[in-house]
């Protein structure tokens, strides 16, 4: 049983014994937890120079003690883009560095360079991973995701949307449609097409 001391004590009601196991540690905050979110979810990359995005670092639980946690860009995939390089950003190497939270602080602001261009591309998507916590603190969230913007034009975007997702397939000797739209941004002045493995397909 424990009582409102926190100590946490067993009793032996056939012999009268109660005696003392160990100190519950019910105190709120007793461990930091870190979560990350996007601050700026998406922007365009701009033509030279760099352009900002900005992620925040929270902290809840134990906010008494200084501790610092690692952080680290990769690629993430998203539907509606695809994943960024190093070449994407400020230096053309992938961003990482160190977050530091001193006695107190509940939140940082992690900043992260891209590198503005002149060639269409893709709309690019990259993570913000937290790793490495250091004084026993635990990650919540572990990652978030912004999407670099193509600004550019040169580029002609295809995306496969489809409305049938699941149908019946129907009796034998019977055909069942999956109807799929192809729908093209960017540039359109040039002819583009979609290919599968044999053949053009749009």
């Amino acid at each position: 049983m424990q009582r409102d001391d926190g100590v946490l004590y067993y009793a032996d009601l056939m012999g009268g014994v109660i005696g003392r196991l160990g100190i519950v540690d019910t105190a709120p905050g007793a461990q930091a937890s870190l979560s990350v979110a996007a601050v700026t979810a998406s922007t365009v990359e701009g033509n030279a120079g760099t352009a900002s995005f900005s992620f925040t670092v929270t902290r809840s639980g134990d906010t008494a003690s200084a501790f610092s946690v690692d952080w680290a860009v990769t690629g993430a995939l998203g539907v509606d883009s695809r994943p960024a390089d190093a070449a994407d950003f400020a230096g053309g190497v992938l961003p990482g560095g160190t977050v530091s939270f001193g006695a107190g602080q509940t939140k940082a602001t992690v900043t992260v360079a891209v590198a503005g261009d002149a060639a269409g591309e893709y709309n690019e998507r990259f993570a913000v991973t937290l790793v490495n916590p250091t004084g026993g603190a635990t990650i919540l969230q572990a990652n978030a995701t912004a999407v670099i913007v193509n600004d550019d034009a040169g580029l002609a975007i295809l995306a496969v949307s489809g409305s049938g997702v699941s149908r019946n397939e129907g009796s034998t000797g019977g055909t069942t449609v999956f109807p799929f739209t192809v729908t093209r941004s960017g540039d359109l002045d040039v002819a583009a097409g979609l290919f599968n493995a044999d053949n053009l397909i749009a």
